[in-house]
């Protein structure tokens, strides 16, 4: 098992995941969504060992930390019953940039090696939503709004000053040198 610091268990555990993104109303809705779950649900959305697992299969997917924090932001939707494992699936392709056979294979070691200690629970809550109840907070066509954690990634370097009496360039204004004979 990989070990796990705070930073990375703040941006891969479920619990946590879009956190700092999520406006009042959202953490509202969570933290009251997160009322009605089981004991269990709850227990593993906060656990180390659900962090870790996640960890371990962003190690063997090769993920990176955006990557992994999409992955357990889509486990708690999944586990709360906002997303289906149909949606999860297709989702997982758009959001993590994977194709299809690659997104199944997540979404299949999700169940397998991440939510198996739960999975009784989890039936369950995907049994009483609705068919009809659509998933307002999961769109597989659009990826969630999960920026990386400050400090992961490098910041972009500044866009360069503007002088007085800089030409004004038009960007769309380009002449393809290439195929042209000297």
């Amino acid at each position: 098992m990989p070990e796990i610091t705070d930073e990375q268990y703040n941006l891969i555990s479920p619990y946590f995941a879009e956190s700092t993104q999520e406006s009042e109303s959202e953490s509202m809705t969570f933290v009251a969504t997160l009322r009605g779950l089981p004991a269990s649900i709850r227990a593993f959305l906060l656990s180390i060992d659900t962090a870790i697992a996640i960890l371990a299969l962003g190690q063997e997917y090769s993920l990176t930390n955006q990557q992994l924090s999409i992955l357990a932001r889509a486990i708690r939707g999944f586990v709360t019953g906002e997303l289906t494992l149909g949606n999860m699936v297709n989702g997982l392709q758009s959001w993590l940039g994977v194709n299809s056979h690659v997104a199944a294979n997540i979404a299949d070691e999700v169940i397998q090696k991440v939510v198996r200690p739960v999975l009784g629970d989890v039936k369950k809550i995907q049994s009483e939503r609705p068919e009809s109840q659509p998933s307002t907070r999961f769109n597989p066509g659009s990826p969630p709004k999960i920026q990386p954690a400050p400090g992961l990634y490098p910041k972009p370097p500044a866009p360069p000053p503007s002088y007085p009496g800089q030409m004004d360039v038009n960007p769309d204004n380009v002449i393809d040198l290439r195929n042209q004979q000297p």
